[in-house]
């Protein structure tokens, strides 16, 4: 199972709280390291001879997890071996940002001669049980990993594009950058693309960085696996239940109750090694009970209307008159 780094679960928080928008990378490359990484980077990625991290495809997020699909091949070693243990996930093909880590299945030497793999599904991503709704966890997985975009194509000219390549529609002037190729070039098969500027029409051509070219014959509207607008509104809400990761068995109160529109949020910055956001400013329940809300026992983050986080809160039962309220930075938010 694969973990965050800091600085991923920031960028998420941030997002989500609309403090910071971000637009996750494409594409995504994958490294292998002797020495573990952990949540602030670190670790030592291997220097076996033609070493270079791989772009690497994820399949479909469900319940809190996201996995590789398909094998990912890295160069050939030449004269200089290493010994891969870890995985990490990066922004860049090279230096750039560590966004998750994890272990191999089993440790690889690497000597000369070796074409190192890691086979489909050996890198996953997950959300641990419990604070985040399975939902939004799902959506998120998909927003940061399967960000890429798919379309069919037909007729490909000249040798196959690497990786990297940047496909350009001839009519349309949209842009992407080539994750992987399936399929026979020459005949069709699937392009898996990155980081899309504009929108690729049906039966253009679509000319690729090293003079070769190809028809886009997806036939449908081409668009994103997966995106995450931030929301108009971040809503406080309350329960007098203990809601499910599935997002049931949430009982809000009535007798003046309301959710509260609240977009204020401190930037998160490490606590005890794990990011977290506070709220900035109080979050007041307006106009407040006009009756017994019951006893309180969980507090909600929605995005608009989506379920988001939730976590316990100290018991209370407010009544008639009371004021119910977060005092500023008393709404903490932590995602692992």
């Amino acid at each position: 199972m694969g973990y965050f780094t800091n600085y991923l679960e920031k960028k998420v928080i941030d997002h989500c709280l609309k403090t910071t928008a971000y637009n996750p990378p494409g594409p995504i490359y994958l490294g292998l390291f002797s020495a573990t990484p952990n949540y602030a980077g670190g670790g030592t990625e291997v220097i076996y001879t033609n070493y270079a991290r791989q772009p690497i495809y994820f399949g479909t997020a469900a319940a809190r997890s996201i996995a590789q699909s398909g094998i990912v091949t890295f160069p050939q070693c030449g004269a200089t071996g290493d010994t891969a243990a870890y995985w990490g996930l990066f922004d860049a093909l090279t230096s750039g940002n560590l966004l998750a880590y994890g272990s191999l299945s089993a440790s690889q030497g690497i000597v000369s001669g070796n074409t190192p793999s890691v086979a489909s599904g050996q890198v996953t991503v997950s959300f641990n049980a419990g604070v985040i709704f399975t939902t939004i966890a799902d959506t998120i997985l998909a927003w940061l990993f399967a960000g890429s975009w798919t379309i069919a194509y037909s007729g490909g000219t000249g040798s196959q594009p690497s990786p990297g390549a940047t496909v350009t529609g001839n009519s349309s002037g949209a842009t992407a950058t080539l994750i992987s190729v399936t399929g026979t070039w020459a005949s069709s098969g699937t392009l898996y693309l990155a980081g899309k500027s504009g929108a690729f029409t049906n039966g253009e051509q679509l000319n690729i960085t090293g003079g070769v070219h190809c028809t886009n014959a997806q036939g449908t509207p081409y668009d994103a696996v997966s995106t995450l607008a931030q929301a108009t509104n971040v809503k406080a809400g309350l329960s007098t239940s203990t809601p499910t990761d599935a997002g049931g068995n949430i009982t809000e109160p009535s007798n003046g109750y309301a959710q509260v529109s609240f977009n204020t949020w401190n930037a998160a910055s490490p606590v005890s090694n794990v990011e977290t956001a506070t709220n900035n400013g109080a979050i007041v329940f307006s106009p407040g009970p006009t009756g017994s809300w019951g006893t309180i026992t969980y507090g909600i983050l929605y995005l608009d209307t989506t379920p988001f986080v939730y976590a316990a809160v100290t018991n209370q039962s407010p009544q008639n008159g009371d004021t119910v309220e977060w005092l500023t930075t008393a709404f903490t938010i932590s995602l692992q």
